[in-house]
């Protein structure tokens, strides 16, 4: 996050679209022989930026000339297939996994699958790759979500027995014990694919911690990503949904804690004083709500994206749409890189 001039902080703005809307203008397709192919998902990533300059030239005014892609897509599915997951595909819907436990594995007979083996198709898509298009395309680590999403993963609904329940806390710390253990040697297999630094900055997903208390929070999500940010390094933590201002300062005690995403309607004030007494001026990656980018006036997006700024000013602050529905109106996208455009003009001449 750039610092202009030293007095303030560069706001910056980002969208990011759902699948349906890269299905219905792009062309895009997550069905399997698409999602498994590194070169007809690199031909699809060209598209969506010629499509992006396309639709919104004030926006994306240029067409990046060196592709970034995910290696094994998004990476959504990735940790659930390692364990051995049935995944589903679709071609407007990324794909998504059916849990194993209980029906096929029970949660106490839980391990840790060979990695090696299971990430051969990686080492083949990222030889693949290399082959092609050699370093003129960037290659990225997958979204390996976190200890409680692939738990949930696996699990299901159940994991929130296994973690809630006292009398069933002994098979969700097994479970997610198993799975951050995983978690961990699986980002070390992929750096070390990708000739990466053995630690370095990374991202944990929160999703799943929504559906809990902060308590359980505590006892298990805490536990479990100091345990992988001590082995992987800093970390910065996403979270879907309206943050509580219990979990927001649990977030802070994440070992190497940097920032986090945090959903519509969270305190951001809140977040902004907790982690600057935690720590030097964390990121905070602040979300618009994509159901109200598709259904509000671009005045109503506008005055959401102020009220992000003004409660969440004083230090690195980015404003982000992800998951835009297809069907959003224009203006209304406009409206939130726009808004964010001119706080940057006005702070960089007061």
């Amino acid at each position: 996050m750039n610092d202009i001039n030293n007095n303030f902080y560069a706001v910056m703005a980002n969208t990011e679209f759902s699948s349906r809307w890269l299905a219905k203008n792009v062309g895009w397709s997550f069905e399997r022989e698409i999602y498994e192919d590194p070169l007809k998902w690199i031909k699809l990533k060209k598209k969506y930026h010629e499509v992006l300059n396309e639709m919104f030239p004030e926006i994306y005014p240029t067409i990046p000339g060196k592709i970034t892609t995910i290696l094994g897509g998004p990476g959504i599915t990735t940790m659930s297939m390692l364990f051995g997951c049935e995944i589903k595909y679709s071609k407007e819907i990324e794909p998504w996994a059916m849990p194993i436990i209980p029906n096929k594995i029970r949660p106490l007979q839980l391990k840790m699958p060979n990695i090696n083996d299971s990430f051969l198709y990686l080492a083949e898509q990222y030889d693949k790759i290399r082959e092609v298009f050699g370093r003129k395309v960037k290659i990225m680590e997958p979204d390996l979500q976190g200890p409680l999403n692939i738990a949930f993963k696996l699990c299901g609904d159940k994991i929130f027995q296994y973690i809630g329940i006292k009398s069933k806390k002994h098979i969700g710390r097994h479970v997610m014990q198993v799975a951050t253990d995983t978690y961990i040697e699986a980002y070390k297999w992929i750096r070390r694919l990708l000739k990466q630094k053995a630690r370095k900055p990374f991202v944990i997903s929160e999703c799943t911690s929504y559906f809990i208390s902060p308590r359980t929070f505590e006892e298990f999500n805490l536990f479990y990503d100091s345990k992988a940010a001590k082995e992987l390094g800093p970390i910065f933590v996403h979270s879907c949904g309206e943050t509580s201002n219990e979990k927001i300062k649990l977030f802070t005690k994440i070992h190497e804690f940097t920032g986090a995403e945090l959903g519509f309607g969270t305190d951001l004030k809140y977040a902004r004083t907790i982690f600057k007494n935690e720590n030097a001026n964390p990121l905070i990656y602040a979300r618009i709500d994509p159901r109200r980018m598709l259904s509000e006036t671009s005045q109503q997006i506008r005055e959401d994206v102020n009220w992000i700024l003004r409660t969440g000013q004083g230090g690195p602050l980015t404003i982000s749409c992800v998951g835009v529905p297809y069907g959003t109106p224009r203006e209304n996208i406009h409206a939130l890189h726009d808004t964010c455009w001119t706080y940057n003009e006005q702070k960089k001449k007061s």
